[in-house]
């Protein structure tokens, strides 16, 4: 009866922290949208359609697969007075747009009053959305708004099973309230079994709130009640003969899996996602199966976490050395590529004169754009501020590797606006090719570091194939102390061939 309570404070704290995930998941979704609605309402194209309504425009970016690629279900051009100039609504079925929802059109302009910027949740018809809008302004934001911009996305089963499975949530399910609401939390004793979770969010524009709802199993209290009644049993079992038979089947179904998982534990701090014990284990079902599943699921996330940029989610500085050390190792010279260093010429002042928010957010849309521009098969990393480093599978010359990264420029080139601020941005790209400019990592590093350095030197904005800087020229002291202190060498002896 002492320890009861605190068990279910941690229950309860443990149902918040769900509730929490989930309530920033769709913020960050919600984020997302909004710099998509920025880069097209920023498109200089956007604003002079909204000048002279030409249909080149429509023709030209209103496509069905553009919506497709972009992850987004209506697209509306609203003008000064949010009176609808175009809307489309992706048909996926028959593969065509057709005009939105008219409730849609009804709760933007009750949602939008005079903000020219925001998103939230919305009701189209029965359907619920996300959506945000954006200003149309030309790229240089030299001149007033001239309309504004609505993206929306469906709320739908899809959605929630995918949000579902990112976040480990049992049952999500919605449910549109009669009445308006402010956001709120709360969790509730379901059953001996379950806690009941609910988050409410208002849908702009209309008097109705939306409510999303899971089911948290109640381990902690399970166990902690498991725990007591076979404290209370074991302080009744006095007898000799039943304390040793007591101990050996301790001894073979707790004593010994618990000692396989500590060293289990112990291996995946020597060998990160050497998992075949933890997956043994996990399949018992019992409190030792569920701590073992319960280690398994944080181990990958932690995985997850060390190899990827928090930022953009691109790969990071040790997952693209694995890669790359991979790929060279398992197919040899016989599949050449080519490494790109990539340094963004223009980032600094940025960072500077509008400060690391706006940066962090350039960055991110930065990604987003070079990303949607690459080939399946190439692998793009962050490995520092504004250094990105990229591999070209499968290209081995110049006139190969030339038209994908002069499409790169072009996207970086394309940023004008962000966080309503101008800025002008450009990139600086060293290339070596394998096994044509080196045959091991080391080296083919070095010759990429110093064709983008060499872009550097003559302005900025181009690309340097290795091929291309001299013999002669060599770093000065300020570049390669820079490069020992921000770039490590990958975990690969420097005369190792493959």
């Amino acid at each position: 009866f002492i320890l009861w309570p605190g068990y279910q404070q941690i229950e309860q704290e443990e149902a918040e922290r769900d509730l929490m995930r989930l309530d920033n998941a769709l913020q960050h979704d919600l984020n997302t949208l909004s710099l998509v609605a920025i880069d097209w309402a920023n498109w200089d194209d956007t604003y002079h359609y909204m000048q002279d309504r030409s249909e080149i425009y429509l023709q030209s970016n209103m496509l069905p697969e553009g919506f497709r690629n972009a992850k987004i279900d209506n697209i509306l051009l609203l003008d000064l007075q949010l009176q609808p100039v175009w809307s489309g609504q992706l048909d996926d079925e028959n593969n065509q747009l057709t005009e939105s929802h008219p409730d849609l059109l009804q709760n933007l302009q009750q949602a939008m009053g005079t903000q020219e910027r925001g998103n939230g949740l919305i009701l189209a018809g029965a359907e619920v959305h996300l959506f945000a809008w954006e200003g149309i302004r030309d790229s240089q934001g030299s001149k007033p708004a001239d309309g504004m911009l609505v993206m929306t996305r469906r709320l739908d089963a899809a959605y929630l099973k995918r949000l579902a499975r990112q976040l480990d949530l049992q049952q999500l399910q919605m449910l549109i309230t009669p009445s308006e609401a402010p956001a709120s939390f709360s969790t509730r004793v379901q059953d001996v079994r379950l806690r009941h979770n609910t988050l409410t969010l208002p849908l702009l524009g209309t008097v109705y709130g939306l409510q999303l709802q899971f089911d948290t199993p109640r381990e902690i209290t399970r166990l902690a009640s498991d725990s007591l009644r076979t404290g209370g049993l074991l302080t009744l079992a006095g007898a000799v003969t039943c304390m040793l038979l007591l101990y050996f089947q301790l001894h073979r179904y707790i004593s010994q899996p618990l000692a396989r998982l500590a060293e289990t534990v112990v291996r995946l701090g020597e060998h990160p996602g050497n998992l075949h014990g933890l997956e043994h284990l996990s399949g018992r079902l019992d409190e030792i199966g569920t701590l073992a599943s319960e280690i398994r699921q944080m181990h990958l996330r932690i995985l997850s976490l060390s190899n990827h940029d928090p930022l953009t989610g691109l790969p990071n500085r040790r997952q693209f050395d694995q890669v790359l050390n991979e790929r060279l190792l398992s197919a040899g010279p016989r599949y050449p590529f080519c490494l790109c260093f990539i340094d963004l010429d223009g980032f600094k002042p940025v960072n500077d004169q509008f400060g690391h928010k706006t940066g962090d957010h350039l960055l991110q849309l930065l990604a987003l754009r070079l990303g949607s521009a690459l080939r399946e098969q190439d692998h793009l990393a962050r490995i520092g501020g504004d250094e990105f480093v990229l591999t070209l599978d499968g290209v081995s010359s110049r006139e190969q590797a030339t038209p994908i990264l002069e499409r790169l420029l072009h996207e970086i080139r394309q940023i004008k606006r962000v966080d309503e601020h101008t800025v002008e941005i450009d990139a600086s790209i060293g290339v070596a090719c394998y096994p044509v400019d080196a045959q091991n990592i080391p080296s083919l590093l070095q010759r990429a570091d110093q064709a983008m350095y060499h872009s550097k030197q003559q302005g900025g904005g181009r690309i340097t194939f290795a091929a291309d800087v001299p013999c002669s020229e060599i770093l000065d002291v300020h570049w390669q102390e820079k490069r020992r202190l921000y770039s490590r060498p990958l975990d690969l002896p420097a005369d190792q061939e493959v």
